[in-house]
């Protein structure tokens, strides 16, 4: 930390640090080294350490200090990092409008809907094109689901989106609202994994509703398990992908989903896509049949 105070000219740093015994106090001091105002790209992936809230709010207070960052990718895995934190950072990406790709992973971490919710926020920036956020085994919830989605609404240059939320307290309210800013008119590459959550129908329909905005995709990844989508997200997903020509690579996983032949025949139509190069299609646990297996059959025929 010291010695990048004595790097005025520094524009692409990454640190890098793993199974350490880095604690709050070594992070602090680090964090607090980062105020570089030349700085445009920083690569920060610290795993297995013992860093905390006193790391987690040194970093949000140097990054104001950053206001030409373009590029920034933070990767914390089984810290006490939580809710001070996440507002701290929040707070540090709205003084960066420049940032135009925008990595947030934690893992393990203590971060709630407050905090949640505030470093949300920090994402409505107008001259993003990438963002890619992973936040598992988090008890965060709809409040930050809502928040993300408002987020997005903020980003009419996001062409890359990756949305990752494992085990967390999400419920229908908040998929439905972070789904419904998936309105993306720039967006071509799309990677939706919820693992764990208690999204449904109005989650699915939702989805569906926001990728018939998204006319330029050309990838989509999409992978949820236990839920309670059903038949009309299926309906809705089959439809939303008609209206999406472009797409070149299909990916859609459902784990122990509420579908049926109904929904399932509905949503195999969406595949007849004269651009589809690769398609991956899993179905686990549902009570799909002979009719959603017909569809896709004819679905293939067109591609």
């Amino acid at each position: 930390g010291e010695a990048l105070r004595c790097c005025p000219q520094i524009s692409q740093l990454s640190l890098m640090l793993y199974s350490s015994k880095l604690t709050d106090v070594g992070g602090r001091a680090l964090a607090s080294g980062l105020k570089c105002p030349m700085l445009e790209d920083l690569d920060i992936r610290w795993y297995e350490t013992a860093v905390g809230e006193t790391t987690g709010i040194a970093l949000g207070q140097s990054l104001k200090s950053c206001t030409k960052l373009s590029k920034i990718y933070v990767s914390l895995s089984d810290t006490s990092i939580g809710d001070a934190s996440g507002s701290a950072l929040g707070e540090a990406l709205r003084c960066c409008p420049r940032i135009s790709h925008l990595t947030l992973i934690l893992y393990r971490s203590k971060l709630t809907d407050t905090g949640g919710r505030a470093l949300a926020t920090g994402f409505k920036l107008p001259q993003l094109k990438n963002l890619d956020i992973r936040l598992f085994e988090t008890s965060i919830g709809d409040a930050t689901a809502s928040a993300l989605g408002e987020a997005l609404r903020c980003c009419p240059q996001i062409s890359q989106l990756s949305l990752m939320l494992y085990s967390s307290k999400l419920t229908d309210v908040g998929g439905r609202a972070l789904a419904s800013g998936l309105k993306c008119p720039m967006l071509e590459d799309l990677d939706i994994r919820w693992y764990e959550t208690a999204v449904g129908e109005t989650t699915g329909i939702a989805l569906g509703q926001s990728l018939k905005s998204c006319t330029k995709l050309s990838k989509i990844y999409v992978s949820l398990s236990d839920t309670s989508i059903g038949d009309a997200s299926g309906s809705a997903l089959g439809e939303a992908l008609r209206c999406c020509p472009r797409i070149s690579h299909l990916t859609l996983i459902l784990y122990r989903s509420k579908l049926t032949d109904t929904g399932g025949r509905a949503l195999a139509t969406g595949f007849k896509l004269p651009q589809l190069k690769n398609l991956d299609i899993r179905l686990f646990e549902t009570s799909i049949g002979d009719a959603t297996a017909s569809a896709l059959g004819e679905a293939l025929r067109c591609c």
